[in-house]
């Protein structure tokens, strides 16, 4: 025999949708600050021309920290790329090979837990050409970018979907937007 849900049961099952769809919907980004990046560059910065074609260009890219040290006033980081999911909310995907790695300067502060290898993050950006790089003991040249926004989800070694965000004692996910004041 069933039993009939409580009150506060059917409440909590009626809220619940659009409880999911406000958070799905949140942006991670000030729209003044996503309304920049053109949507019409999906071909990635690891094109052969990307040089040419994008220096200049304000991107979104997702990745992962690979290492990062303080530069004067900024942050130098040196990251992974990966692809973006855009559904059920934009984050990197974590379970895939790094599409490439690239080296970008966030001119601004965020916190040591923020900075960790591995974390997982979405940053937009304005491509600058490229940098030479060591990695592994080796010289490359990789895309390098000056960050206006940057979003970390504090993941460390683990995937972002490690974190569910549950009632009953999982760990929450911690994630922080980091943005550049209007003008610098």
């Amino acid at each position: 025999m069933k039993r009939p849900l409580s009150v506060s049961a059917t409440r909590l099952l009626l809220l619940l949708p659009g409880a999911l769809a406000a958070c799905a919907s949140e942006p991670v980004f000030p729209p003044n600050v996503t309304r920049t990046v053109d949507p019409a560059m999906q071909f990635g910065i690891f094109n052969a021309e990307a040089d040419t074609y994008l220096k200049g260009q304000t991107v979104l890219l997702g990745g992962r920290i690979v290492s990062a040290e303080r530069r004067g006033a900024g942050i130098l980081i040196v990251a992974q790329e990966l692809p973006i999911q855009e559904r059920p909310s934009r984050r990197p995907v974590d379970n895939v090979k790094p599409i490439g790695d690239f080296v970008f300067v966030y001119q601004g502060t965020v916190e040591p837990a923020g900075l960790q290898h591995a974390n997982k993050f979405l940053l937009i950006g304005e491509m600058r050409g490229s940098e030479t790089i060591v990695i592994d003991g080796a010289s490359k040249a990789v895309p390098y970018l000056i960050a206006r926004c940057l979003h970390v989800w504090k993941t460390g070694r683990y995937a972002i979907n490690d974190f569910p965000d549950l009632p009953d004692g999982f760990y929450p996910l911690a994630e922080e937007t980091y943005c550049l004041p209007q003008g610098r």
